[in-house]
């Protein structure tokens, strides 16, 4: 296995996160949804989140070790339902392709 190096995402990194989305986007497939308003949607939410990201709140890069780039993950600070202690919460999460399958995500 190839290793993988975490870090924080930097604002260079937009462009490769905002890639992303298409592939975001493909995931639901509801049949009352086409592909394009999924992906306005997509591409909506990302913004969203990470344009106005809260405080606590974080992203972080996967990358091999040549430092290709393999996806990301934006965390977000939360509260449990139940207990309503302090949790965390995955909003965003994509890889390319060709990292699928690796133990990365």
């Amino acid at each position: 296995m190839e290793s993988t190096e975490i870090r924080d995402a930097t604002p260079d990194d937009r462009a490769f996160i905002d890639s992303l989305s298409p592939r975001l986007a493909g995931v639901p497939h509801p049949p009352w949804h086409d592909g394009a308003a999924m992906r306005g949607f997509q591409d909506r939410f990302m913004a969203a989140t990470l344009d106005d990201a809260e405080d606590g709140a974080r992203t972080l890069i996967a990358c091999a070790a040549d430092g290709r780039r393999l996806g990301f993950i934006h965390m977000r600070p939360g509260k449990d339902g139940v207990t309503d202690e302090p949790c965390g919460y995955v909003s965003l999460l994509a890889l390319v392709p060709e990292a699928e399958g690796r133990g990365i995500a």
